[in-house]
């Protein structure tokens, strides 16, 4: 998906996207990083919380709906996915930290 935030154009290719009853948005972005644990997930999760808000942005201008969370699924090792999930202050307080890089570069 392609949409302009704040004059600027912000690409990028959302893995899945679905509607809550509610009509806010739900943003599953999977990971392929090898992890081990719980732990390492949440050590990880830093990296990739930028790029989520990124897509939470986005898809919000896109859409004019506001999403309501975004999930970060690591697929392997283990046998099952880890998910770490960013909603609330957290996800509003990542999308204020995009707003501002965003700007920075359209100026």
């Amino acid at each position: 998906m392609s949409t302009s935030v704040g004059g600027t154009i912000v690409d990028g290719f959302v893995d899945l996207c679905f509607t809550q009853t509610d009509g806010s948005l739900v943003v599953i972005d999977y990971k392929t990083d090898s992890v081990n644990n719980v732990a390492e997930v949440r050590e990880r999760a830093g990296r990739y919380e930028l790029q989520a808000a990124t897509y939470a942005l986005a898809l919000s201008e896109a859409t004019g709906r506001a999403v309501a969370k975004c999930v970060l699924v690591w697929l392997s090792p283990p046998a099952e996915p880890i998910e770490h999930e960013l909603s609330g202050q957290a996800l509003t307080g990542r999308i204020a930290a995009v707003r501002e890089i965003v700007g920075a570069l359209s100026s």
